[in-house]
């Protein structure tokens, strides 16, 4: 059962649960607890609010005899992670961390940033977040701009990515202009979310 709790929360769905409050966060995390589910939580390295989500859904499934899942999806650098950036908030993430069952990340750099914090890396499972398994594929034409890319360059590199600082799209690009530099031949398709 999915408590949703981003921009939509509160259209009604057969798809999740509304969310309508914080109250109403915790008061559903508690009576699906109670019903023997396993909470798994999501959470990354830069939103407070997320930690709070969180850890109080961990602890609610811990008291009613459950160990809860942790999904950490983060680059390893974030506003308040890895350790080094943690500050204060380094006993946030000890808990956060120490309060699941499996953690599981994105990456086995991420795995070993989140050792730091003093967490077995046998309950750190390192996935990648984007699988094959996730595509939709459809059959259609491609817009204009983009077929006249391929048709322009033999070879082109595709490229997703949320476009913030954290996921370094300047760097990307600057690595693409020094291969561009020796390639001719190869061309950039980036698309993402701004």
């Amino acid at each position: 059962v999915v408590l949703n709790i981003g921009m939509s929360r509160k259209i009604p769905s057969d798809e999740y649960e509304t969310v309508l409050s914080g109250f109403d966060y915790l008061k559903k995390v508690w009576r699906f607890s109670w019903r023997g589910y396993v909470a798994h939580v999501h959470a990354n390295g830069t939103s407070l609010k997320g930690f709070a989500l969180a850890i109080a859904a961990q602890l609610i499934n811990l008291v009613s005899g459950r160990r809860s899942y942790l999904t950490f999806h983060a680059g390893i650098r974030q506003i308040y992670f890895p350790r080094e950036r943690s500050g204060a908030l380094m006993p946030v993430f000890w808990i956060l961390f120490s309060l699941p069952r499996f953690i599981i990340c994105n990456s086995e750099e991420v795995k070993a940033k989140i050792v730091e914090y003093g967490i077995s890396p046998d309950k750190i499972v390192p996935i990648p977040a984007f699988s094959q398994q996730y595509l939709e594929p459809s059959t259609g034409p491609l817009p204009k701009d983009i077929e006249a890319l391929f048709a322009r360059f033999p070879n082109v590199i595709f490229c997703y990515m949320k476009m913030r600082p954290l996921f370094f799209p300047e760097q990307t690009i600057e690595g693409f202009a020094r291969l561009a530099e020796h390639r001719q031949d190869v061309g950039l398709l980036m698309c993402g979310v701004a």
